[in-house]
């Protein structure tokens, strides 16, 4: 579906057919306003799912739908799993995702070619790499969101944790 099919059903599904008038309407006085219908749960779920196959992330795909917790109607279990039945669909599966992390990590810089034809070595793109490793440590579930913004956990702790479980011993404290 696209944008502009997701908006036009909820507007078809928000707005009242309009009732059936007894006769001739005066065309110099306006028609009496109507509040349109709220979406019901099952539909504003329908819609989010819809907006954010479409590419538009989840807080926007909330206010197409007309509520503003898109995040956390994205996040309820069986929207989620309908969001990765259809990335299946499309052949977004875990290891595609997995191949894509694993070329991100590996990520590099073009070669530059100078005006005298030197040419600089392709070096690694740590900015590119450091995306990469947060989005794959938050899909695992490593990292926290709170860690990022400045939380009790810290990066050098997240490190050491992933270090010591990945050898099969306890984490450490990070005290």
């Amino acid at each position: 579906m696209t944008k502009r099919q997701v908006r036009a059903r909820r507007a078809a599904i928000a707005t009242a057919p309009p009732p059936e008038e007894p006769g001739p309407r005066n065309p110099f006085v306006a028609p009496p306003y109507e509040e349109p219908r709220a979406l019901t749960e099952e539909q504003v779920e329908q819609v989010v799912v819809a907006e954010v196959l479409e590419g538009e992330s989840a807080a926007a795909a909330g206010r197409i739908a007309g509520v503003e917790h898109g995040t956390a109607i994205a996040a309820r279990p069986h929207v989620r799993s309908a969001l990765v039945e259809a990335l299946e669909r499309q052949g977004v599966d875990d290891s595609l995702l997995a191949r894509t992390l694993r070329k991100g990590l590996k990520a590099k810089q073009r070669s530059i070619t100078y005006k005298d034809g030197s040419v600089s070595p392709a070096c690694a793109d740590h900015s590119t790499r450091h995306k990469f490793l947060t989005t794959c440590l938050r899909v695992r579930g490593d990292l926290r969101e709170d860690a990022a913004a400045g939380g009790d956990d810290t990066w050098e702790a997240t490190i050491i944790r992933l270090r010591h479980t990945r050898h099969g011993g306890a984490a450490p404290s990070t005290e």
